[in-house]
């Protein structure tokens, strides 16, 4: 059984674990399946959404379906939370990152 199969079968149990879903993504994103990480992304940054690599990963899976404006708005979205949550190093990091797009 692959890391990924074993994952998923863990989020169907406990489905309400952000890290789960972010090591999904990973998963995904380390198989080059850009859009398929996506939504357990969203699912991250909904319950995880002062951690920064959420919003990162999100936009560079935009970023690789070609869709700048959706990144742009992942990192917008990062840094929004980021400072709404007192994380202003993490927002200056996703504001560089949002510089280089």
């Amino acid at each position: 059984m692959t890391r990924l199969a074993k994952l998923l079968k863990l989020v169907a149990l406990t489905p309400d674990d952000p890290d789960l879903h972010f090591m999904i993504a990973q998963e995904h994103v380390n198989a080059g399946d850009w859009s398929a990480a996506l939504p357990f992304l969203v699912k991250y940054t909904e319950a995880a959404g002062d951690r920064g690599a959420g919003w990162a990963l999100a936009a560079t899976c935009h970023e690789r379906l070609g869709d700048r404006p959706a990144a742009e708005a992942a990192l917008r979205e990062g840094i929004e939370n980021a400072r709404r949550n007192g994380h202003a190093e993490l927002a200056g990091e996703l504001e560089d990152r949002l510089e280089d797009l």
